[in-house]
């Protein structure tokens, strides 16, 4: 039972994992339409520094909270994750022995987990949606004579959470000491918003070419605002389809872990004969193979 349920999570997470890899393709795709790749060779994220397990861990835990605008440090957000699998498990673990311990540890951290991802879906797409204007009124101030820091500084002024704290942080680098490319590209990393990364490289040919930065801007803005329209177009021409794809993963396994928890003579014939552990581990096959392509149909962009 312990390898059918650790094979399925290792399935679970090879899909997930290859989906991230997909969209970070699509993504880099997308930028190099806009500048030249020797351009987008200047502004790539710096590589991390080999450390410890538990310490790139802490930083990936860190980074999670960043983008939720949570106010926990990384020992604090562990702690309580740790703590709601713990008592989940023991309680599942009191009611349905080990194999039911460690499906509602895995439910309990899962839940938490995803807190702060859909705190940060919510403010990525506030960012994106007032990322046009944040640009078009950098466009405006350079034309009006304004430098690059200015011209951000009055996108910082102007706009509310979560585009002006962020440009705010931005400039704050840059009187540090960092280059404004290097400013947006933490800025894209902080909020994890692609689109930062034609802000990016328009600056980072201003730099190298000398070309006008508000003219780029200004293009940027333009298409921007049209893929924004093709997007929510398209998202509500889907929508049915996409809803289709959450309850084929979400309701069979709330159903399944429902089942087992009440009725013992199911947990023991699907997870104890081999039959049952046959048809657990096709309907797992059949379900993420149904949810790649149903991703695969109604994908965007």
């Amino acid at each position: 039972m312990l390898t059918l349920f650790t094979l399925i999570l290792l399935t679970l997470g090879a899909y997930f994992l290859l989906r991230k890899r997909r969209e970070s393709s699509r993504v880099r795709a997308r930028v190099a339409r806009y500048a030249r790749a020797e351009v987008l060779a200047a502004v790539r994220r710096p590589g991390r520094g080999k450390g410890s397990l538990v310490g790139a861990w802490m930083d990936r835990v860190a980074l999670h909270l960043e983008r939720a605008h949570l106010p926990l440090r990384a020992r604090e957000y562990v702690t309580i994750l740790l703590g709601a699998a713990v008592t989940a498990g023991l309680v599942g673990a009191l009611v349905r022995g080990i194999v039911g311990g460690l499906i509602t540890a895995a439910s309990a951290a899962a839940a938490v987990w995803l807190w702060p991802v859909r705190a940060a879906a919510r403010r990525r797409q506030q960012f994106v949606e007032a990322l046009p204007g944040a640009l078009a009124s950098m466009a405006g101030a350079l034309r009006a004579g304004q430098s690059l820091v200015g011209a951000m500084r009055v996108v910082a002024e102007e706009f509310p959470e979560p585009v002006g704290p962020e440009f705010a942080r931005a400039v704050q680098g840059i009187q540090l000491g960092m280059t404004p490319q290097a400013a947006v590209s933490q800025m894209r990393r902080r909020v994890d918003v692609p689109e930062v990364s034609y802000l990016e490289a328009a600056i980072a040919l201003h730099q190298q070419t000398g070309s006008d930065l508000g003219y780029l801007l200004d293009r940027t803005v333009e298409a921007l605002r049209a893929r924004m329209e093709a997007s929510s177009e398209l998202r509500a021409l889907t929508a049915q389809a996409r809803l289709s794809g959450r309850v084929l993963m979400v309701v069979p396994l709330v159903l399944a872990a429902f089942m087992y928890m009440v009725d013992r003579d199911y947990g023991a014939t699907m997870l104890g004969t081999g039959p049952g552990r046959g048809v657990i581990a096709v309907a797992v096959a059949l379900m993420v193979l149904g949810r790649y392509w149903i991703r695969r149909i109604t994908e965007v962009f």
